[in-house]
C-alpha cells in the first residue's frame, strides 16, 4: 500500500502542484502506512526543501511551519528540515 501511495503522490510531485501541499501530503500518507519507506523520505524533503524556499521568499513563514510540521514526525532527524522549521518559527514570531 506504500508504494502504491508513492506513485499517486510521484504523480502530484511531478505534475508541478508545487505551491499547495498535496504532494507532501500524499507522501506522508505513505509514511503512515510504512515510516520506513525511503523513497517517501526522499521526496517529502526535496518538496519541504522546494516550497520552503519559495515561501520564504515571499515572507510567508507561517506555511512553512505548516509544511515542516507536517514533515518533522516522519524526519525528527533532519537538521535540514528543523532548521527551515526554526527559521520559520522565528520569523513567524517576529512578525506577529
Amino acid at each position: 500500500r506504500s508504494r502504491l501511495q508513492d506513485l499517486n503522490a510521484l504523480q502530484l510531485f511531478y505534475g508541478g502542484t508545487m505551491l499547495d501541499f498535496s504532494a507532501a501530503k500524499a507522501f506522508v500518507d505513505a509514511l503512515e502506512i510504512d515510516p520506513e519507506n525511503r523513497n517517501a523520505q526522499y521526496y517529502l524533503k526535496e518538496i519541504v526543501t522546494m516550497q520552503s524556499e519559495r515561501f520564504q521568499r515571499w515572507g510567508e513563514y507561517g506555511r512553512i511551519l505548516e509544511l515542516t510540521e507536517m514533515a518533522l514526525p516522519f524526519l525528527p532527524d533532519d537538521p535540514d528540515i528543523r532548521a527551515l522549521h526554526d527559521i520559520a518559527q522565528r520569523e513567524h514570531a517576529a512578525r506577529l
